[in-house]
């Protein structure tokens, strides 16, 4: 139907737990926007959407960066603050059309900016 043509969609503050494997067939998505719920994993579905540039996905419950991200060509803007996300996987460094990643308040977030702050003496 007519669904598959859309190119934005807001789920914002809807307290979603999951989202249907059928959101990978959403194949002219542009924007997805999912902050404000409680999602803790994204179905593998999503590697379908090639079309993505921006997807918000701040303030959940992820605790793994979604692995298929590194696969989406378009991609651009990637919203994951404000989850549980431990580590980043290798592929992270294949994002290259990538312009804004916001992992503030997530574990891997600290960590890193641990290691960036030089050191008082």
């Amino acid at each position: 139907g007519r669904l598959h043509s859309l190119k934005k969609v807001r789920f914002y503050r809807n307290q979603l737990t999951h989202l249907p494997d059928s959101i990978g067939d959403l194949k002219s998505l542009e924007e997805l926007d999912l902050r404000y719920n409680q999602l803790t994993t994204l179905p593998s579905s999503m590697s379908r959407l090639k079309n993505l540039k921006k997807l918000r996905l701040g303030h959940n419950r992820l605790i793994l960066f979604p692995r298929f991200l590194c696969f989406l060509p378009k991609l651009r803007v990637v919203q994951l603050n404000h989850n549980r996300i431990q580590r980043l996987p290798p592929c992270f460094q294949r994002l290259g059309k990538l312009r804004y990643v916001n992992l503030y308040g997530n574990p891997v977030y600290e960590r890193w900016n641990r290691r960036r702050k030089p050191r008082k003496r």
